[in-house]
């Protein structure tokens, strides 16, 4: 089974529902052997937050969210990721609370801090930590000896298709592959940006910071013209077949938590639907999100 971890709980929450209920009700329309096994996000005024700076909900809706969710059997992979926490950081009232209210076996957080990873798993030891690619690039050595303290790791995008370096992998099902990533190959601006980020969520930014813009913003790849194209990131199904049958990877996280939901719409579609069903799941989907938020969904029908 390839499992995917898909981004934004909080924001594509009515997508995920929507989705959930039509591969619930008609389940020949996944691929065989594919399955959406998490979603992944955190509330961005929680100073844990990182990695993405996306308007903020209140703490009821986030609950909402993932009781919702959770009703369908996924885990949450929280993502805290902010890369300027100081160690007094970790005794945060609101983001113990949030941590602590969710923790559930096969729930998973994300960090970009050693030593916050080390605090979590004494605390709140249901947990398994993942060490974000927010870190940049790890050489095989240092995934080999994440692995073997038992952290997951998340392959950096531009290696994907390194399968020199993947086969060194040992633990080869403790490594997320990263998907539909639009920044540029071994974008130079990544670390500043996360730091741009981790300031504003904790509230230290500048002015020039909080309008501060990729150079690279011009340069984002289109999801489908990046599968076709010779891009060292691209994670084509073919591609993911090929790793999880030769090597064992079998997790794959798919980029998107500040995409609008019509562009997380193709990625679902393209990694878990049939082909056959991508045109009129897209319209059911698409109907569904600007027309009946928040609605119960009771029946469908994907004859073709």
């Amino acid at each position: 089974m390839i499992n995917f971890s898909f981004p934004g709980y909080i924001q594509h929450f009515d997508l995920y529902m929507f989705f959930l209920k039509l591969a619930k009700e008609c389940p020949e329309m996944i691929i065989e052997g594919r399955k959406l096994e998490s979603v992944y996000d955190f509330p961005n005024q929680l100073v844990w937050a990182g990695g993405r700076y996306l308007p903020p909900f209140t703490k009821e809706e986030v609950q909402y969210r993932i009781d919702a969710l959770r009703e369908y059997h996924l885990h949450f992979k929280h993502v805290c990721t902010n890369c300027l926490l100081e160690e007094h950081h970790f005794l945060d009232s609101a983001c113990n609370h949030f941590i602590k209210t969710n923790e559930t076996a096969g729930d998973s957080i994300i960090v970009y801090n050693e030593k916050l990873g080390e605090y979590l798993k004494e605390h709140y030891p249901k947990y398994e930590i993942i060490n974000s690619i927010t870190k940049g690039k790890l050489t095989v050595e240092q995934h080999n000896a994440e692995h073997a303290k038992g952290n997951k790791t998340v392959w950096y995008y531009s290696d994907n298709n390194r399968e020199d370096l993947l086969s060194q992998i040992k633990q080869p099902t403790m490594v997320e592959l990263l998907a539909a990533e639009a920044c540029v190959d071994n974008c130079p601006y990544r670390k500043k940006h996360y730091e741009i980020i981790s300031k504003i969520i904790l509230g230290i930014n500048t002015p020039e910071e909080a309008f501060w813009s990729c150079p690279h913003q011009n340069k984002l790849t289109n999801f489908y013209i990046g599968l076709v194209s010779d891009k060292p990131s691209k994670l084509t199904n073919e591609i993911i077949d090929n790793l999880y049958n030769k090597y064992g990877f079998n997790t794959i996280k798919v980029s998107g938590r500040d995409e609008p939901d019509f562009v997380v719409l193709e990625y679902l579609l393209y990694y878990l639907v049939k082909p056959k069903y991508h045109n009129v799941l897209r319209i059911e989907l698409q109907w569904m999100l600007m027309y009946m938020r928040h609605e119960p969904v009771t029946s469908y029908n994907l004859d073709l």
